[in-house]
């Protein structure tokens, strides 16, 4: 019962945890986050964050950056939080809290080509987004 007290109380008489505007990362590809033909920011990630700040009372700042910048952000403290996809370099630098969307990654080859496991991707090169470390399993 003390430690609520004391969370309530600090919570309450401090303004500045009040005020602080949760910043958040959503990366800059299609369809996770872009610029919509209005102009206006969007994606489906993109919404999440702000769903997720909004449900849980912060004023919030979502900003698009690219993939790799989401980490750097996370690390200098210019970022308070990023939806995407996790892997070693992101468990290192952040605290994972929740799955929110999750869906298969596709391998998409030259005619004729079959890939039906991981190992298939063996000897091959693979195209990835810069910066991008979708699998641990693959590098």
């Amino acid at each position: 019962m003390l430690k609520i007290f004391l969370f309530l109380f600090i919570l309450f008489t401090n303004n500045t945890l009040i005020a602080c505007v949760l910043i958040i990362d959503t990366i800059d590809i299609f369809p996770f986050g872009y610029i919509g033909v209005d102009g206006q920011t969007t994606g489906m990630v993109y919404e999440f964050g702000n769903i997720i700040a909004k449900k849980e009372g912060f004023t919030s700042k979502n900003q698009l950056r690219p993939y790799p910048r989401t980490i750097l952000d996370l690390k200098n403290g210019t970022a308070d939080f990023v939806i995407r996809y996790p892997n070693s370099e992101l468990i290192q630098n952040a605290i994972p809290v929740a799955t929110i969307i999750g869906f298969h990654s596709i391998v998409v080859g030259k005619a004729g080509t079959k890939f039906n496991s991981i190992t298939d991707l063996n000897g091959k090169t693979i195209g990835i987004i810069r910066g991008g470390v979708f699998s641990d399993k693959v590098f």
